[in-house]
């Protein structure tokens, strides 16, 4: 009885009645394929994360191992830890960083005032980033922030006290933290009011570091920007529900409850600014580099399926009375 029913419910589901569910999904890349490194977008469908810079860029699979892909100096992408268990990457210009499944941190790249060698050590660090090649900061489970490197533009010096931070972020010479509150703390270079221009009041659930811009998103998903307004920099839609925002250089991007990914500003060199215009829906994350704009795109995953649509009481409906006849059979 149990093999009839479930062939004839499998045949069922061949013509629409059946759904899948899946997590995770395929890297998609947008923008300036300088060096092949949109080409060099590696394949799969399980990915859960993504980090970019100038150069090159990061991916993190389901099962904790990372792809890397680009060109940047002091061999980021062949430096690149294997195996698997990290649990976040972080692309800076000239470093690469990683979490273990325990909070440690490994770094490789550059370690010119040792990025690399005087990186905290122990464990149950939530965060890592680092603002171009000079100085890099990691956030502890009780949210106080570590900092090393160069202090230059006081990076070091100005890194905030205390705990309860939430989420730091940085790109070039500034840098940001979440308070607990959501409040922005802002430190670093000042070029473009990158620091006097952040948002003041509370209730900031995210921040992304752009090269000479910076977004933050709201509880309700309504995006601030400052920073420098050339190419539109600070053109970030109105309105709520946004549910992630990333910066590149000169541009912001954001995802809409939909999946479908709004863009503004442009990037490019030398003041010959292009748009990147991602086209589609149903993307989970997204993350820019100084060019390009990559995402993960779910795809269907067979070994998950539901049933799905109108059909399930009629599906239900005929187990149930096909049961009874077999019974009085």
């Amino acid at each position: 009885m149990s093999k009839r029913v479930g062939s004839i419910l499998i045949a069922f589901g061949m013509i629409g009645s059946w759904a899948t569910v899946v997590p995770a999904g395929t890297i998609v890349g947008w923008g300036d394929n300088r060096f092949g490194i949109i080409d060099a977008i590696p394949s799969g469908s399980d990915f859960v994360s993504i980090s970019a810079n100038w150069g090159w860029a990061m991916a993190l699979r389901s099962d904790g191992s990372i792809a890397s892909w680009g060109v940047a100096g002091f061999g980021l992408p062949t430096q690149t830890p294997t195996g698997t268990g990290f649990t976040k990457v972080y692309a800076a210009s000239q470093n690469g960083f990683a979490l273990r499944s325990d909070g440690s941190i490994a770094a490789w790249g550059r370690n010119d005032w040792g990025l690399v060698s005087q990186r905290p050590t122990g464990t149950g660090f939530l965060d890592v980033v680092a603002g171009g090649a000079r100085t890099a900061w990691a956030l502890r489970a009780d949210g106080s922030i570590a900092a090393w490197g160069l202090n230059d533009e006081n990076l070091l010096s100005g890194t905030p006290t205390g705990t309860g931070y939430r989420a730091i972020a940085s790109r070039q010479s500034t840098a940001f933290a979440l308070r607990a509150d959501g409040s922005i703390a802002a430190w670093g270079k000042n070029d473009f009011n990158l620091v006097s221009g952040a948002p003041t009041g509370s209730g900031f659930v995210a921040i992304a570091a752009g090269d000479r811009n910076a977004y933050a998103l709201r509880a309700d998903g309504s995006i601030a920007a400052w920073g420098w307004a050339g190419f539109g920099a600070l053109n970030a839609p109105s309105g709520t529900g946004f549910t992630a925002i990333t910066a590149g250089d000169s541009a912001g991007y954001a995802l809409r409850p939909d999946g479908s990914i709004a863009a503004w500003g442009a990037v490019g060199d030398n003041g010959n600014g292009f748009t990147i215009n991602p086209t589609g829906k149903g993307y989970s994350a997204i993350a820019a580099g100084r060019f390009e704009l990559y995402a993960i795109n779910p795809v269907p995953e067979p070994s998950t399926i539901a049933l799905v649509g109108s059909s399930i009481p009629l599906a239900l409906a005929w187990v149930t009375r096909r049961r009874r006849s077999l019974r009085r059979g």
